[in-house]
């Protein structure tokens, strides 16, 4: 796979081909690698780029897919290459979530490999403002940074058939929220009753990376 490389926002940037109509971007940096795919994610987005149709953050990449009848791989560069950056701070919003902690399914586990008690990791859990680091592996499942250390808990050694959805959950260092229903290995701590996720709409998602949610316990 051939790759280039590309100066975006005063950062070098790794390009390589996905496909015939799609280029995965990634920064050369990987100390802050999330932020600045963040903020030229959110760059991207708010500027018409010609025949770009889709903008896919990842921990570690962005990759960029677009329309064959209306550009090609030389004019995006070009138009990528010409994207004008503020030195202001990105705004990024908060949403708070109400979460049913009560439906968790997997306390005993989690309470065991931590050594804490649930309403400790409750209250560690709700106190934390988590960033939205990337939307994957189904349509919907949030990945959130920020989970305490203390909190950490192996994934569960026979994933599940099925998920209910809206769970909130902890995977290794990660915490994440289930969309929809589907198979999952993540220890599941509360059910959020609140929608962020409807394939009708466009956005499907209301909920974007870079953005940052907040946990509220209910029930």
């Amino acid at each position: 796979m051939a790759v280039t490389s590309l100066r975006i926002n005063h950062q070098s940037w790794l390009v390589s081909m996905l496909n015939e109509h799609a280029i995965i971007l990634q920064p050369e940096e990987n100390e802050h690698a999330l932020e600045h795919i963040h903020k030229v994610f959110k760059v991207m987005g708010a500027t018409s780029l010609n025949g770009v149709i889709d903008l896919v953050p990842a921990y570690d990449s962005l990759t960029i897919f677009w329309d064959a009848s209306k550009t090609n791989k030389q004019n995006l560069i070009e138009q990528i290459s010409s994207l004008t950056f503020s030195t202001e701070k990105v705004t990024a919003k908060t949403i708070q979530l109400n979460v049913e902690y009560s439906k968790g399914l997997d306390w005993v586990r989690v309470e065991e490999k931590t050594g804490l008690n649930r309403s400790e990791i409750i209250k560690k859990h709700s106190a934390t403002k988590y960033k939205v680091a990337m939307i994957g592996f189904l349509p919907g499942f949030i990945f959130l940074d920020g989970l305490a250390p203390e909190l950490a808990v192996p994934r569960l050694d026979s994933p599940r058939n099925r998920v209910p959805k809206g769970a909130i959950a902890i995977g290794g260092s990660q915490t994440g929220m289930y969309s929809l229903p589907s198979a999952g290995g993540w220890n599941i701590i509360g059910i959020s009753e609140d929608r962020f996720f409807n394939a009708d709409q466009h956005p499907p998602i209301t909920i974007m990376p870079g953005d940052f949610v907040q946990f509220v316990e209910v029930g």
